[in-house]
């Protein structure tokens, strides 16, 4: 195709050009939108007196990787049960965003530091007994160690953390890990068993390496596997079919006899744990899963029932992904869509215009 061609179409305004079958009077000068869908077409071009042969090819497949998929992470169990496409894009196509400069902090950046703080507080801290006798002064040495130790692992990687903004940022820090202690305080006795532990996890053909953000041992000899969330988190991301937030029933599965899983909130003014556990008293205002609306709706009984269920599932989506899964599913419809990397390339919009996108828009 000559330049001038070339340029002639991308000038042609919002109608990009497309394949059409036939010939006829006019056809060169027909573009459809990305929107139209296969019967719009049709009557387009039959209107300008071309027979119009529509063929059609499911892509829905893609190759199955070679040998053990491996890396990834949990991103990669959470891609793709959102929908299969995503999770065959961002790993096996190896697309993504291009991220756009911003200045200061970005909330990702933010919750980083967050979790380093955590981090170097519990690596000094230790168990609830050494946080009870502590008095207001030797915590708040404590933090500003720890705020420290977080400013200085992320510093290399920003120049954000300087002058008058660093010192913002570094009160801030202390701040919010001394309102997130004092939640820490109301737990019957723990002891952090791990910080920041890596385990090799494997579910439907796929291992990853994951990353567990915190274990305790509680005094009974069991574990509370916690996931430090500074964005918003809630338990049904974990239920049912395609879990979407797959990482603490993954950390859950894997680790040493977890008798509760829980995100632990840790945003001012909502200082919370949000999770399941197998009995109540174990993390304040977390419920036994017998309790749970969400898991009340979805007929789970036991944690016991819970865990085998969450197997089940995350052994289909690893499944999935082994066999070359690529279907266009999301899971919640237009809200799974909603920040996804890769809507140009899925063309969800045009499938939606003659009904193929499935996934169920309520959030409940």
């Amino acid at each position: 195709m000559s330049s001038s061609t070339s340029s002639s179409l991308a000038s042609s305004g919002p109608w990009p050009p497309a394949s059409y079958w036939g010939s006829g009077p006019g056809v060169a000068s027909h573009f459809c939108t990305i929107g139209s869908g296969p019967r719009v077409i049709t009557a387009r071009l039959q209107g300008e007196g071309v027979t119009a042969q529509l063929e059609t090819l499911s892509d829905a497949q893609g190759s199955a990787p070679r040998g053990a998929a491996r890396g990834g992470g949990t991103r990669l169990f959470a891609d793709q049960a959102a929908c299969p496409f995503r999770g065959f894009a961002a790993f096996r196509l190896h697309s993504k965003a291009i991220e756009t400069p911003r200045p200061g902090l970005d909330a990702r950046a933010r919750g980083t530091l967050v979790h380093c703080m955590l981090a170097a507080v519990w690596r000094e801290i230790g168990n609830s007994d050494k946080l009870a006798a502590l008095s207001a002064r030797e915590l708040e040495a404590v933090l500003q160690r720890a705020a420290d130790e977080a400013f200085a692992q992320q510093r290399p990687r920003t120049d954000a953390l300087d002058g008058r903004f660093g010192e913002l940022e570094h009160a801030r820090l202390v701040r919010i890990a001394g309102e997130w202690l004092a939640l820490e305080r109301r737990r019957d006795a723990f002891e952090v068993a791990a910080i920041e532990e890596k385990q090799e996890l494997s579910f439907g053909g796929v291992t990853v390496q994951v990353r567990l953000d915190r274990i305790d041992r509680l005094a009974r000899g069991t574990h509370v596997v916690l996931d430090y969330k500074t964005g918003a988190c809630a338990v049904r991301d974990w239920l049912g079919a395609r879990p979407e937030a797959p990482q603490l029933p993954m950390y859950a599965l894997g680790s040493r006899s977890a008798d509760a899983i829980a995100f632990a909130r840790v945003r001012t003014g909502g200082m919370a744990f949000i999770g399941l556990a197998r009995e109540p008293g174990i993390l304040p205002d977390v419920d036994a899963i017998e309790k749970d609306r969400n898991a009340k709706k979805m007929n789970i009984p036991t944690w016991n029932v819970q865990l085998t269920g969450l197997r089940r599932e995350l052994d289909a989506v690893g499944a999935g992904y082994m066999a070359g899964d690529a279907r266009v599913d999301p899971k919640r419809g237009k809200q799974t869509c909603a920040y996804c990397d890769h809507r140009v390339a899925c063309r969800v919009a045009e499938k939606a215009s003659f009904g193929a996108v499935g996934g169920d828009d309520a959030d409940d």
